[in-house]
């Protein structure tokens, strides 16, 4: 018989970001910061930013990172409204965390 009772929880603060999604294919796929940020056409600077989760996907990079890497735009800005609303509360949210890349 199936127990109903069942259920499965997660810890909103172990939700990832779009960030760490693209932090795991640089790693796995061995690819440099900087050749990813040549590929993207953003600097440096602002593709750290966003690894390290000091800003958030914009739809332009996001679509952007679809098209070199495969993973979709939808995936990636879901991924990233997921962490920020798990991680941010309203007194906290500051407009810094969500500053699009343009």
């Amino acid at each position: 018989m199936l127990n109903t009772d069942l259920e499965i929880k997660l810890d909103p603060k172990q939700l990832s970001s779009g960030a760490d999604l693209i932090k795991e294919l640089i790693d796995d796929f061995s690819v440099s910061k900087v050749d990813m940020a040549i590929a993207l056409s953003v600097p440096i600077a602002e593709l750290d930013k966003l690894l390290n989760k000091q800003v958030f996907m914009s739809q332009e990079l996001a679509y952007s990172f679809e098209r070199i890497t495969g993973i979709s735009t939808k995936l990636l800005l879901n991924l990233d409204g997921g962490y920020i609303s798990a991680h941010y509360n309203e007194e906290c949210l500051d407009l810094y965390y969500l500053k699009p890349y343009n």
